[in-house]
């Protein structure tokens, strides 16, 4: 498979993932909503908060990425940038599954509840 063939993919894949994160927090949101007991005036808080540091966000990173993206495809290859973003995207969603969950009314159902310690990488 030639490098631009495999740039494409990477470029799908990472593109992807980025499309889900903003899909799945419309649809989780009822969820959310009533675990934390949300009125719609917090809802449309966190979400407007949520877009804010999106933006900030992308308008940080549209400036340091390409210098990066340069850096790395010239030291190892054209397709490292993209080897870079999808990898991110995955320890991103590896990561997020070993959330402690915090929600009041989960953690009144638990039997075994959350304690500090469980916040702590290091005991």
């Amino acid at each position: 498979m030639k490098y631009y063939r495999k740039l494409t993919l990477l470029f799908c894949l990472m593109w992807g993932f980025a499309g889900l994160q903003r899909v799945v927090i419309s649809v989780i949101m009822p969820a959310i909503r009533a675990d934390l007991g949300l009125t719609d005036d917090k809802v449309g808080y966190s979400a407007a908060i949520t877009g804010l540091v999106w933006a900030f966000g992308t308008l940080l990173f549209a400036a340091l990425m390409p210098a990066i993206a340069g850096i790395l495809s010239v030291k190892f290859s054209p397709s490292a940038p993209m080897w870079m973003a999808a990898l991110a995207g995955f320890v991103v969603a590896v990561v997020s599954m070993f959330y402690i969950e915090t929600a009041p009314r989960v953690v009144e159902k638990m039997k075994v509840k959350p304690t500090q310690e469980d916040h702590l990488l290091f005991h």
